[in-house]
């Protein structure tokens, strides 16, 4: 179970981060080297630049270890896969123990930059997202927290974090932009990258991953070790959700992802 110090001190550790990012920004766009145009980017990259520059460090820091420990589980008898594991297990399934366990620590680090996310986008709302972007923080918010306390779904858990492979397509795409290179072949290039990457994982691996949720879900209702049904379907639900809202964003990727290289600028 997240412990709630341990929590804190992650949040801490982000916000630590957005402050250190923010003094490299303050060094490399120094104000005597900033004229024209760049005055006004200036000022954006050091409001806006060390947020983003988080959401790409947590991306790939869980997309890294959430792929690990989805390949660990991913052959792991179903069991495990919906419940890390509390009793001793057989020599076989060793393996697989240590990564479902190994999950608990990488939800710390995504709770933990979803909860430090949250407040920066509520402080300068709606520049760094909208809407829909609190109400996906505060869904995976919900799912992560019923997780971490009944020790479940560390299988699922893996999948999805990992769909953060996206996001840093994302982020580059914010500096690209911010930066000026509008028409650039890079700018292309990224939303490409971008478009195709979310279509692989927020979609296709996404729905997989949800049907095998939905289908195997009821082992965690039966037995001695039977977890209550109504955190069980909350989770289904947050996540079933999730799903909808990354079909609710597809139409607009497809369409940036399929624009035609223009000239550099």
């Amino acid at each position: 179970m997240v412990a709630v110090q341990n929590l804190l001190m992650y949040m801490a550790t982000w916000e630590a981060i957005y402050q250190a990012a923010r003094m490299v920004i303050y060094g490399v766009y120094t104000e005597s080297s900033c004229i024209g145009d760049w005055v006004a980017i200036r000022k954006r990259l050091i409001k806006e630049g060390p947020s983003y520059f988080n959401a790409f460090l947590h991306a790939i820091v869980v997309t890294t270890l959430g792929s690990y420990t989805a390949y660990a589980l991913l052959f792991a008898p179903t069991e495990i896969q919906m419940r890390i594991p509390t009793e001793t297990v057989s020599a076989p399934d060793l393996a697989f123990r240590d990564a479902a366990v190994l999950t608990e620590s990488i939800n710390l680090v995504f709770l933990s930059w979803l909860c430090y996310d949250v407040i920066h986008l509520v402080l300068n709302f709606p520049t760094l997202g909208g809407a829909d972007t609190l109400a996906h923080h505060f869904a995976f918010m919900g799912a992560s927290v019923l997780c971490s306390v009944y020790r479940i779904f560390p299988f699922s858990f893996s999948w999805l974090v990992a769909m953060e492979i996206s996001s840093p397509w994302l982020n580059v795409r914010w500096y690209l932009l911010t930066t000026g290179r509008k028409g650039s072949k890079w700018l292309d290039y990224t939303n490409q990258a971008f478009g195709y990457s979310f279509i692989l994982a927020r979609v296709l691996m996404y729905g997989v991953g949800l049907v095998h949720l939905w289908a195997n879900h009821g082992l965690l209702l039966l037995g001695k070790q039977a977890v209550p049904a109504t955190p069980i379907y909350v989770i289904l639900t947050l996540v079933t959700a999730g799903y909808g809202l990354q079909l609710f964003w597809l139409k607009k990727i497809l369409s940036m992802s399929k624009k035609k290289p223009k000239k550099d600028e």
